[in-house]
């Protein structure tokens, strides 16, 4: 694919489909869509695109709404039975987990790793929230996300952007953290970690249990040879 294509494609779907129209239209006509008069004209609407873009970005000084929580107003001739305030806050599920992949908090992955499954149920998306380092140390590490969960994922991170997804991660295990991290999040005062009920950490030994017999494993086999 050329370049101006792909660029197209990514800053403006509409202007991409005006690359596919356009080529088509001329290589139809018999003539070479590479440097053809309709090629340049859109090269053109694409800097304009560009440059538009860019000028929103700078214009929010690189800070993005998503608009997570808004305020609706249901009018004075509501149906009160069913809205019996007139202000109701609502909140976007969408938007809220458009922000934390923004974010880096949760990542896009499959069901790789349950090979009980069928393939095309492995190859299933699946949102998974970070949680490396937190319940054993050199351990890349993740918590499904289930869709009912995304609000509260989202408050929590927003009132800790440091350590509130981890706490959500806790949570859902309902097990303490690796102690170095227990000892920074009780530092940082916002969470009151015996509150949580949360049972001892037993994730940090059993990693480094594996990482044992790892090594005994490999010492063997350089014995062996």
């Amino acid at each position: 694919m050329h370049m101006i294509e792909r660029v197209a494609r990514a800053i403006d779907p509409k202007l991409w489909r005006a690359v596919e129209t356009g080529r088509n239209f001329v290589q139809s006509a018999g003539r070479q869509w590479e440097g053809s008069w309709e090629q340049k004209t859109i090269e053109k609407k694409l800097v304009l695109s560009r440059k538009r873009a860019e000028d929103a970005i700078d214009a929010v000084d690189g800070e993005i709404d998503f608009g997570v929580e808004w305020q609706m107003d249901w009018g004075e001739k509501r149906n009160l039975e069913r809205h019996p305030e007139r202000y109701e806050m609502m909140f976007e599920e969408n938007r809220a987990l458009s922000e934390l992949l923004h974010e880096q908090v949760v990542f896009l992955n499959s069901y790789w790793w349950e090979k009980e499954l069928p393939e095309h149920i492995q190859g299933s998306i699946t949102v998974s929230v970070q949680c490396s380092d937190v319940f054993a140390w050199a351990c890349a590490d993740a918590e499904s996300l289930p869709y009912d969960q995304i609000e509260r994922l989202w408050r929590m991170w927003k009132k800790d952007e440091h350590w509130g997804a981890a706490v959500w991660c806790m949570l859902r295990r309902k097990q303490m953290p690796q102690k170095p991290v227990e000892e920074k999040i009780r530092s940082a005062g916002i969470w009151d970690l015996d509150s949580l009920n949360l049972d001892d950490n037993t994730q940090d030994e059993w990693v480094h249990a594996q990482f044992r017999r790892y090594a005994a494993l490999q010492e063997s086999k350089e014995t062996e040879g």
